[in-house]
């Protein structure tokens, strides 16, 4: 008798999750699905999460996982408001000094509604004006709020003082 015939065959036993979430649909077309194990349901719900956030939804969260018994889960959850777009507002003084570095105060104003856009842009102010003679600036958003389908803030540019190198002694 071959050693082959009597070894085991792995089960692969199915789990139905359920999200109960309001308004998932607009983000997910699968409202029950089937998984394996609890490391693909940790894998959906990350990539569902990201998904709300591409779609406009970045106060999406999972709240609760439910067990009623061994072979189901439901998600609960919120979907939270849409967010069309982030606005970020410029004050006079702001907008000069954001084009004395090459850059376009528009490119500041309006973004689609991605979670990681505007600190990039931010990031991209910070870094020229500290290598144009700024290195104690501060960029950041104040005063966050939600209008009509769209998240908005305050861009608070503070330069600070200005650092001038005017020379440069080396000594052996």
């Amino acid at each position: 008798v071959s050693q082959s015939r009597y070894q085991r065959h792995p089960s692969y036993s199915q789990k139905t999750v359920t999200l109960s979430i309001n308004g998932v649909d607009q983000i997910e077309k699968q409202e029950v699905w089937r998984i394996h194990d609890s490391l693909e349901l940790k894998s959906k719900l990350q990539k569902l999460t990201l998904k709300a956030y591409q779609k406009g939804y970045p106060s999406f969260s999972i709240d609760s996982l439910i067990h009623p018994d061994s072979a189901n889960t439901i998600v609960y959850g919120s979907i939270g408001p849409y967010v069309k777009s982030w606005v970020i507002t410029l004050d006079d003084e702001d907008r000069k000094l954001i084009r004395s570095y090459g850059m376009n105060p528009k490119q500041f104003e309006t973004f689609r509604p991605s979670i990681g856009q505007p600190g990039n842009v931010l990031a991209e102010l910070l870094q020229k004006l500290e290598r144009n003679g700024y290195p104690f600036a501060r960029v950041r958003l104040t005063d966050l709020r939600y209008e009509h389908s769209k998240l908005i803030a305050d861009l608070d540019l503070q330069p600070n003082q200005r650092v001038k190198w005017v020379g440069l002694n080396l000594e052996s």
